[in-house]
């Protein structure tokens, strides 16, 4: 079963190009309401992966993306060689 999430946070590193993707990282803090019961995570990592086209639609540049707070649906991936993801959980971007 497949699912999607959002994630709204500003860009944490450089926008990197590949061949027919681009790829950047943004970190979430835990939820302060987490269960009593239960750690709290500190923070999470994400690489968010982007098909170019569908980038090059967004108008941003790899300087804008730095000043940016971005809203992306994603579902996770486990499918990117690991030198392309160095965040803890590889994003595919909708």
């Amino acid at each position: 079963m497949s699912y999607k999430m959002i994630l709204t946070k500003s860009v944490t590193g450089p926008l990197r190009e590949y061949d027919r993707y681009v790829a950047f990282d943004m970190c979430e803090k835990s939820s302060p309401s987490a269960p009593k019961d239960l750690k709290k995570s500190m923070l999470i990592s994400y690489t968010v992966f982007v098909v170019k086209k569908a980038f090059d639609k967004t108008g941003l540049t790899k300087k804008s993306i730095m000043h940016e707070k971005i809203l992306i649906q994603w579902e996770p991936t486990l499918n990117i060689p690991i030198d392309e993801c160095p965040g803890e959980i590889g994003t595919i971007c909708f």
